[in-house]
């Protein structure tokens, strides 16, 4: 039988369970391969061969991590880093480092907690890896390691096993529930005790808790469960004094606990009952407060005097002591407050005597401040911006009016202030700078411990600082065609105020700018009539007063003359002669060059050629004149002045044959073969016609430019009735006895509340703005509101307000007036006997749509028009209206779809207003 080198055969047993090694003995040990049985021993059955090999495991350790080394250990705690090692012979194994290692390790409860395989080196050493013993994952007790290695032969001809233990215990923790205990001998009473896994965090039960005491008992704490311990105390036969306990602990792998005088326990006498008043006691401050209080023992009643008897309340006070255990507890007041409310106070007692223990109270006491007054000579102030204004101020009781000495007294100010005292009185000084121009409030504090502290109010006015307003140039004449400033000077002491808003109101709507020394505009005459315009500059900066100029200025027309030497010419005609006229200004004086100046002359028109002196010169070979004998041409010079009248002047020509009065040439017709004198009579003749010509021109310019001025002005019509319309946002009809509304109607921009626009309105009133005389007429009133304009007519019994997005024209001004005549004729009577119904007076719609052109902004419908005349241009629109309305899925539509880029078109503009008066477009009510 083939066995390992190694391996010691030590028992062979037959089977009949004789031991037969001495018959195999001389091939049973160590170097033998072979195990040689005799044939005459051997018998049929089962045979049993007990051998021994080497355990090649030569050697095993535990290790904890130490400081500064790993040290060997086998008993351990939480948390610890462990770590084993261990070596294997190396005799007869040359391969050993090919070679691994098993480690187990067993829970105590023999479950697998770690394994690992590990490489053998050349040495035939071994290094498992560390280890943490966690709290999560390691319990008490005792754990089994297991190293198993082998030459990985088949036969396992070589081996090693090894097996140690090592502990794990855990820290534990014995707390009192109760640590001290206070009793009267023959008190039972129980003590608890709370046993506990410091590692885990968990109780520990059934353990064993020895205990003994100062006074002799000792015996074991029962678990009652839950880690808790208790201990029955009889303290029948104790007298008076301290008593302490002490334990041990016991329990496997668990920490063994030894603690002195964990609990202890004092037997008294009696214990001190503290019987002190609930009701709160409510003083004044700066005096004293008195409580009763007893003091007996608590579990049989007698009086008793303490030995120490205290309390925390923070002033003065006093503790006396009056018979049969009665006290009287005194504190002071004084100043103890500190505002103007009451305040409450917890004052707790405390008390002691030997063998009765201690005891503690408290009583409630509230304390008044005094009454106080603030008396200040003034509580309105008006100061101009950047100057100081003082009060005078003091402060005494309200009972007896005495004044309170060594007050504090402050100020809630938005600028800085100076208080000064001056006895028991103050003094204080108030800076307006750094503000702005508004209303304000100080408040004036004076507080002292003990009394009201009180805020006293001061309304303080901040004025602007005063300016003044200068418009330089006046008088504001002008000539049209100039680029002329109007300029203004806006100052406050003699200092130029920059940075303010300078803007014109009435017939001329700007804003004036800044140039570093005035304030001014530069005004286009151009774009005015010629008339006279009424302004009022507007002047406003922060911190200044506002101001209102009032000014006229007037623009005329430019007014020029054409001067020349004569109105009547000699001309021989290849004469080099030229007409020369000037252009005397007589608006400004001197002459102007900047008109153009033309002739006409038959057919034949040019203009002048202006001259290095500044006239305007014509020659007259550049007319070819015919060169007829005794022929006059009228010659109308004309100066074109786009800012004002034209001036025209005619001159008479007249061309004679040769410069000596005769023709020599013989090729002429007859007539002109003759010498003649000037017939001066013809002449005048013809001057006379030339007159009549021109007056004849002068009428017909004249009608033309009426023409002209009447077209523009219809223009100019027709686009502020445009205007007119998308600026109206709100009508409201108001009742003026009743203040309430009677109609209203919005159309765009931001709804505004018609009854704050009353109350608004009440106030204008209130400010002297009356229209005390409207009975008899409309009057109108305009107003600014936030970023809208307000117009108020009074007619009679009502009133009407208009809301507008920025000034209206003067047509819709008088359409207001003969709204407010309409009105009164319909429903007059009813405004007089207004009592609340609002149903009759739904029709004022109608008016509002005929005389303000409200159909121009609403929702519109077409009706049939097969039986209305229109033109070709308003059946155009129609059809352009159903389109619209058609595309857009719509049955109405607005008159601003019709509009180019919806932008004003004055021929579009036309056509639907004449289809609004023709009732083709018509309003109607739309809902989302």
């Amino acid at each position: 039988m083939s066995k390992p080198v190694n391996w010691i055969v030590t028992e062979l047993i037959n089977p009949y369970g004789t031991n037969k090694i001495n018959d195999v003995i001389a091939t049973a040990g160590y170097g033998n391969t072979t195990l040689t049985i005799p044939n005459n021993i051997v018998l049929n059955g089962r045979w049993k061969i007990v051998a021994e090999a080497p355990n090649y495991v030569d050697e095993a350790k535990i290790f904890n991590e130490g400081d500064p080394v790993w040290q060997e250990n086998n008993v351990f705690q939480l948390p610890e880093k462990i770590k084993i090692n261990a070596s294997i012979d190396t005799a007869n194994n040359p391969n050993i480092g090919t070679t691994n290692a098993f480690l187990f390790i067993y829970y105590p409860n023999g479950t697998l907690w770690y394994q690992e395989i590990a490489s053998v080196d050349g040495s035939g050493n071994v290094q498992f890896s560390e280890l943490i013993l966690g709290e999560t994952n390691t319990s008490r007790g005792k754990y089994s390691a297991q190293i198993i290695w082998n030459d990985h032969d088949l036969n396992m001809s070589q081996v090693g096993f090894s097996q140690f233990n090592f502990v794990v215990w855990h820290q534990t923790s014995l707390s009192a529930i109760e640590s001290n205990f206070e009793k009267i001998a023959g008190e039972p009473f129980v003590i608890r005790i709370n046993f506990t896994d410091e590692d885990l965090d968990t109780f520990i039960g059934f353990a064993t808790v020895f205990y003994n005491t100062s006074y002799g008992e000792h015996g074991v704490a029962v678990y009652s469960g839950s880690g808790i311990y208790i201990i029955d105390v009889d303290t029948s036969f104790l007298s008076v004094g301290d008593y302490f306990f002490s334990f041990n602990t016991s329990n496997s792998f668990y920490e063994n606990l030894s603690i002195s005088n964990l609990i202890q326990l004092t037997i008294r006498k009696d214990f001190i009952d503290l019987e002190v008043p609930r009701d709160v006691l409510m003083v004044e401050a700066n005096t004293y407060a008195i409580f009763q209080f007893n003091i007996s023992g608590e579990e049989f009643g007698a009086p008793i005097s303490t030995d120490n008897i205290s309390t925390d309340w923070h002033l003065d006070y006093e503790i006396n002591e009056h018979n049969n255990g009665n006290y009287t507890l005194n504190v002071s007041t004084f100043e103890v407050t500190s505002g103007s409310v009451p305040e409450t106070f917890y004052i707790n007692i405390y008390a002691n005597k030997t063998f009765h223990g201690s005891t503690s109270d408290f009583v409630v006491l509230t304390v008044y401040p005094i009454e106080a007054v603030v008396n200040i000579n003034t509580t309105f102030v008006q100061v101009p911006l950047n100057r100081n204004f003082s009060v005078k101020v003091n402060y005494t009781v309200e009972a007896t009016g005495d004044i309170i000495s060594g007050a504090n007294c402050s100020a809630i100010w938005d600028s800085s202030y100076n208080i000064i005292n001056i006895g028991d009185e103050f003094i204080i000084k108030f800076n307006a700078s750094g503000l702005t121009s508004d209303s304000y409030i100080v408040f004036v504090i004076l507080e002292h411990k003990g009394y009201e502290t009180i805020y006293k109010s001061i309304n303080v006015i901040v004025l602007p600082q005063s300016s003044e307003l200068l418009i330089l140039n006046e008088p504001l004449d002008f000539i049209n065609g100039d680029m002329v400033n109007i300029t203004c000077r806006f100052h406050s002491d003699g200092k130029n105020i920059e940075n303010a808003n300078l803007t014109f109101i009435g017939d001329l709507s700007a804003d004036l700018s800044w140039n570093g020394s005035v304030y001014y505009y530069t005004l286009n005459t151009t774009e005015f009539d010629f008339k006279s315009y009424f302004i009022q500059v507007y002047a406003k900066a922060t911190n200044y007063q506002s101001q209102l100029k009032e000014t006229l200025f007037s623009v005329t027309p430019l007014v020029v003359e054409i001067q020349t030497i004569s109105t009547l010419v000699n001309y021989i005609p290849g004469e080099d002669k030229n007409i020369t006229v000037s252009i005397d200004d007589q608006s400004h004086g001197g002459i102007i060059t900047s008109l153009n100046v033309s002739y006409e002359l038959g057919a034949k028109s040019d203009f002048l050629l202006l001259l290095p002196d500044g006239s305007f010169a014509l020659n007259l070979s550049d007319l070819n004149l015919s060169p007829a004998t005794q022929t006059t041409y009228q010659l109308k010079i004309t100066v074109i002045n786009p800012y004002g009248d034209n001036d025209e002047k005619f001159i008479t020509i007249v061309v004679s044959g040769s410069q000596s009065g005769v023709v020599p040439s013989d090729d002429d017709d007859d007539d002109s073969k003759t010498t003649t004198e000037v017939d001066y009579s013809l002449v005048v003749i013809a001057v006379i016609i030339t007159g009549l010509v021109i007056a004849g021109g002068f009428a017909s310019l004249t009608a033309y430019k009426k023409v002209i001025k009447n077209r523009e002005l219809k223009k100019q019509r027709l686009h502020n009735k445009f205007l007119d319309a998308f600026n109206l946002n709100n009508v409201i009809v108001i009742n003026k006895k009743s203040g309430l509304n009677v109609y209203e109607q919005f159309f765009a921009g931001k709804k505004l509340d018609a009854t704050l626009i009353s109350g608004f309105l009440d106030a204008i009133r209130a400010f002297g703005i009356e229209l005390t005389s409207a009975y008899e007429q409309s009057q109108s009133i305009s107003l600014e509101y936030k970023d809208s304009k307000i117009l108020m007519s009074e007619f009679k019994d009502f009133r009407m307000i208009f809301i507008l997005k920025d000034r209206p024209s003067e047509e819709f001004l008088k359409s207001v007036t003969a709204l407010s005549y309409d009105i009164d004729r319909e429903y007059g009577e009813l405004l007089q006997k207004f009592a609340g119904n609002l149903t009759p007076f739904a029709g004022i719609k109608g008016l509002i749509e005929h005389h303000l052109n409200t159909s121009f902004i609403s929702p519109l419908k077409i009706i049939d028009i097969e039986k209305i005349e229109l033109s070709p241009a308003e059946r155009s629109l129609v059809q352009k209206a159903k389109s619209i309305m058609k595309q857009n899925k719509l049955d109405y539509f607005f008159t601003t779809f019709l509009m180019p880029e919806q932008a004003y078109d004055p021929k579009r503009t036309q056509l639907i207003f004449q289809l609004i008066e023709k009732k083709v477009f018509q309003p109607t009510d739309i809902s989302f």
